[in-house]
C-alpha cells in the first residue's frame, strides 16, 4: 500500500492467531459497556505493530454499529483508549442512520455516514438522494465528516417488484457534492470492487470523480461560508442546495439540484444565485467548457434533475476536468457492450437481474453450466451470465473470482451450454 502511494484505514481488532476470526471482538462482546483486559491487550499490540506505519491513515472502529446493537459507552471508552495509545491517527465511525450518528458520535474523531439512496430501474430510489444533505449536515454538526456515497448496485429481497441499480455518474456527483457543500472533507466510494466493476458508470465514473475533486481540491476543501450564497428556482423546488467557498482570491460556488427524476419532477429549472459580496464578473463552470456572467452579485443558470454546477473564478482549475467527456465515454462504453453479430451478448445488467436469471433468463439466450463456484458475494446469483456482459477489457477487479464464472475444482469436464429461443446460424 505504501509503495503504491496510498493509505489504509484498518480495524484495530486483528488478533494474529492465524485465522480471520475475532475472538475478543464479537458482537456480543462489543455490546458490553467497557473494554475487557483481553481487548486492551489486542489493541495495544495492533497499535504497537502498525501505529507508526507510514501507510496508516486512520483506525476504523465500526461499520454500522446501530445495526448490531453495540454499546455506545464501549465505543466512547475505546476512542479514549486509542487516543491515549495513538494520538496521531483519527478514529472513524460509520453509521447508516441519523439515530446511529447521534448515538455513536462520541466514539469518533471523524464521522462517516453512508446514506445509500438504493437506486431502482424505472422508479424513484428507496431513499431520496437529497437525504445525503441531511445525513451529512447531521454528522458535520457533531464531528468532522467524510461521506461514503453509494457507488454500487445492490438488491433488496423485500422489494421483489423492482430491479435495483447503481447510480449514474450524475447521481454519484450529486451525492459527493452534497457532502462537500455540507463541509465534508473526505469521500470514500463504496465500493468499486464487488459488483461495481461491471458498471461503466462506476468503473469509469468513480476515477473521473476522483480526478475532478483533485483538480478542485483547494476550493472544495475550504470551509463553507455561512450565508455566502442563496438561490431561488423557477419552478420552485424544495431540494436545491448551494454553498460558497473561498480559497485565497478564488471563489468557488457549488449549486445542486437534488431532486430525483420522476414524472412529477420538472425537466429543468432556472436558478438564480445571489452571491454575497461578489460584484460583476465571469465565473467558469468546472468541467463543462463554459462560463457564466455575474451581474451585481447574481447569476442565472439551468439545472436538470441531479445536475451539479461548480462555478469558480479559477479558470485553470475549471478547465482541468471534463465532465461532459466522462459522460460521453460512459455512453460509448455501454453501447460497445452490444456488438453487431454477437448472438449471446446481454450488455449492461444489474446485480438484481443476475440474481433472477436462473428463473428469468435474458430473452436472447439461456446459459447453463456443469458447475459453479459460489462465494458470499455470488450466492444465489447466476454469475455465469457475466461471461456475456460485453466487457472485453481486462481490469484488476475482474481478476477476482467472484466477478466471473468459475467451475468447481472437482468438475473434470467443465462446460457451458447455450440455448437460443429459435435456431441460429453460427459462423
Amino acid at each position: 500500500v505504501h509503495a503504491a502511494g496510498k493509505k489504509a484505514i484498518i480495524y484495530p481488532y486483528q488478533e494474529f492467531d492465524g485465522t480471520w476470526e475475532w475472538k475478543h471482538f464479537t458482537t456480543q462482546k462489543m455490546q458490553q459497556p467497557t473494554l475487557s483486559d483481553e481487548q486492551k491487550q489486542v489493541l495495544e499490540h495492533v497499535v504497537e505493530r502498525f501505529g507508526e506505519h507510514p501507510a496508516l491513515l486512520a483506525w476504523y472502529l465500526c461499520d454500522e454499529p446501530e445495526g448490531r446493537d453495540h454499546s455506545p459507552q464501549w465505543y466512547r471508552e475505546l476512542h479514549e483508549f486509542m487516543a491515549t495509545h495513538d494520538p496521531y491517527h483519527p478514529c472513524i465511525v460509520l453509521n447508516y442512520g441519523l439515530q446511529g450518528i447521534n448515538t455513536y458520535y462520541e466514539g469518533a474523531d471523524i464521522l462517516m455516514p453512508d446514506c445509500y439512496p438504493n437506486y431502482r430501474v424505472d422508479a424513484l430510489p428507496r431513499k431520496p438522494t437529497w437525504c445525503t444533505t441531511l445525513w451529512a449536515q447531521t454528522a458535520a454538526s457533531l464531528r468532522p465528516m467524510w461521506l461514503v456515497p453509494q457507488a454500487f448496485p445492490w438488491h433488496d429481497d423485500s422489494d421483489p417488484d423492482h430491479v435495483y441499480r447503481g447510480p449514474t455518474f450524475d447521481e454519484l456527483r450529486n451525492q459527493v457534492y452534497q457532502a462537500i457543500a455540507a463541509d465534508g472533507k473526505g469521500i470514500i466510494c463504496y465500493s468499486r470492487s464487488h459488483w461495481s466493476w461491471a458498471c461503466h458508470e462506476l468503473n469509469m465514473g468513480v476515477p473521473a470523480m476522483g480526478d475532478e475533486l483533485a483538480a478542485l481540491k483547494d476550493g472544495l476543501l475550504a470551509p463553507t461560508i455561512p450565508d455566502g450564497v442563496s438561490a431561488t428556482t423557477d419552478p420552485g423546488i424544495e431540494h436545491f442546495y448551494v454553498a460558497r467557498k473561498q480559497a485565497g482570491a478564488d471563489t468557488y460556488i457549488i449549486a445542486i439540484n437534488a431532486e430525483d427524476t420522476d414524472a412529477e419532477t420538472p425537466s429543468q429549472v432556472q436558478a438564480t444565485l445571489t452571491v454575497t459580496g461578489l460584484g460583476d464578473g465571469t465565473l467558469y463552470v468546472a468541467g463543462e467548457s463554459r462560463e457564466v456572467q455575474v451581474r451585481e452579485g447574481r447569476l442565472a443558470d439551468t439545472f436538470a434533475p441531479m445536475a451539479v454546477h461548480v462555478y469558480t473564478t479559477n479558470r485553470a482549475a475549471a478547465q482541468a476536468v471534463n465532465v461532459n467527456a466522462t459522460r460521453a465515454q460512459i455512453d460509448e462504453a455501454n453501447a460497445a457492450r452490444l456488438k453487431p453479430g454477437n448472438l449471446v451478448a446481454i450488455g449492461r445488467r444489474w446485480l438484481d437481474e443476475y440474481r433472477k436469471f436462473d428463473e428469468h433468463p435474458p430473452q436472447n439466450v439461456t446459459l447453463t453450466a456443469t458447475s459453479t463456484v459460489e462465494s458470499y458475494s455470488t450466492q444465489n446469483t447466476a454469475v455465469r451470465y457475466l461471461l456475456l456482459d460485453g466487457i472485453i477489457e481486462k481490469t484488476d477487479s475482474r481478476n477476482s473470482f467472484w466477478n466471473s464464472w468459475q467451475p468447481r475444482g472437482n468438475d473434470t469436464a467443465p462446460a457451458l451450454t447455450f440455448e437460443f429461443p429459435e435456431p441460429k446460424t453460427v459462423g
